[in-house]
């Protein structure tokens, strides 16, 4: 047994293993990916010393504190991976006799039913109820959403000149890259009322005061709508999302556009 191994060798020594039963970009990425969240305290613990409260305190550590499930969802599943990323890399050492018992880590279990999101299908009378319960600069988030099947992220950073009325479009830029979208009748109607009054460098979508939409900011105003509207407890803004797509196939749109 390696009396001096850490936390830190042990890494070193996983991404070194990767190097040669994967790949180089592999191994740099799963290395980068721990090391991100590792506290330096924790790189300098030794594998002897190593505790279960401090494999937990690492993994909480990862969960974001927020208003909306879903983005709780998401960073306990993201948790997960790189937990267990670090479970391998210590099973590796312990494997490789650097420390005699692997309890630590072994007691600290994953996050439970976090892996997927339930798809989640809105009816139409559940997102009027929506819409009659929201109001400003939501309302006009959530209908554009629905009318247009958009990310929060990319509905953000819309503007004005994005939208082209004489050919029933907007041009959309978010993570897949930039697109142009087409718009029903009652999506031109919508996008055309808020584009009204405003220069064509102006956001398309604000808050109420006027700022700009932000990651999250919608968050505690759309949990409270959804509650008003007794949504099921698990609807989040991408379900607006799911609901735009299951209606334009039922509509007979293709599948790839």
């Amino acid at each position: 047994m390696t009396v001096n191994a850490t936390v830190d060798s042990a890494l070193q020594d996983y991404k070194k293993h990767l190097e040669v039963q994967k790949t180089a970009e592999t191994a740099r990425n799963t290395d980068a990916r721990i090391r991100k969240h590792i506290s330096s305290a924790l790189l300098c613990t030794k594998l002897s010393a190593l505790t279960t409260r401090q494999i937990k305190l690492f993994q909480t550590s990862m969960v974001k504190n927020s208003d909306d499930p879903e983005v709780v969802r998401k960073s306990k599943d993201s948790a997960n991976r790189v937990m267990n990323m670090l479970k391998a890399a210590l099973n590796l050492a312990y494997r490789d006799g650097q420390v005699g018992t692997n309890a630590a880590w072994k007691r600290a279990s994953n996050f439970r039913n976090v892996g997927a999101a339930r798809i989640l299908f809105l009816t139409e009378q559940q997102v009027n109820d929506l819409l009659s319960v929201t109001s400003g600069g939501l309302h006009d988030l959530v209908e554009v959403a629905i009318h247009t099947g958009a990310r929060f992220g990319v509905l953000a950073s819309a503007r004005v000149s994005d939208f082209d009325p004489s050919n029933g479009t907007i041009q959309l830029t978010g993570k897949t890259g930039t697109r142009i979208t087409y718009l029903s009748d009652a999506a031109v109607k919508v996008i055309r009322k808020l584009c009204r009054n405003k220069l064509p460098t102006a956001l398309l979508l604000v808050q109420n005061d006027g700022s700009p939409w932000i990651k999250n900011s919608y968050s505690r105003s759309l949990l409270d709508a959804i509650r008003e509207a007794k949504l099921p407890a698990d609807t989040v803004f991408y379900s607006l999302r799911h609901y735009h797509i299951s209606k334009a196939l039922l509509a007979g749109v293709n599948a790839q556009v």
